[in-house]
């Protein structure tokens, strides 16, 4: 009975051991959530200030490169060198790829797609350009195959007129950039 009684007398010691332990704990607890959930507050803040400054820094890149097709835009209309116009299209390129390997243009498939089909127009240009600048038509094959892909995109091109054929896409080019400038602008 002694036993029992000294076990009793233990049990209420135990309980309030106890109760404080677990009082402690939840302190504890609620101390580490509150810290966790300033936490995870800052992390939430400081991921919506990169995403802000992601799309930020890729709205001036497509600027950027609607501006250099732009620039190609107005040296084909003013006149340009073969050389001077190969150098143009390597700059031009290179705002272009910057473009295109950023958020942006993921986000803006159509933007994409139309500076895109912009410099394809410009290389088309640049192909048969070199062959005029020579006073040689290396597409008098009709089956050529990229005489194939300019009459694909370009239906009323003349493969014994590389002279009209070059305004033909270059007419083609500023429709499409005017469309480009507009999705910028959306």
């Amino acid at each position: 009975m002694k036993l029992l009684v000294a076990k009793l007398k233990v049990i209420p010691v135990f309980i309030f051991l106890l109760t404080i332990f677990l009082s402690c704990s939840d302190e504890k607890l609620a101390k580490e959530n509150a810290e966790l959930t300033a936490k995870n507050q800052q992390l939430e803040k400081e991921i919506h200030e990169l995403k802000s400054k992601i799309e930020n820094q890729s709205k001036p890149v497509a600027k950027e490169a609607v501006s250099a097709l732009k620039k190609v835009e107005a040296r084909l209309q003013v006149g340009i060198s073969y050389q001077d116009y190969t150098k143009l299209l390597g700059e031009t390129l290179h705002q272009v790829n910057l473009f295109l390997e950023s958020p942006e243009s993921t986000q803006k498939p159509e933007l994409a797609q139309s500076i895109r089909k912009v410099f394809s127009y410009y290389m088309m240009i640049k192909t048969l350009s070199f062959n005029v600048d020579r006073g040689i038509n290396l597409y008098s094959r009709e089956d050529d195959p990229l005489w194939q892909e300019i009459i694909t995109s370009h239906p009323g091109a003349k493969w014994n007129d590389l002279q009209y054929t070059i305004q033909l896409i270059m007419k083609a080019a500023g429709e499409e950039l005017k469309k480009t400038t507009n999705l910028l602008q959306e």
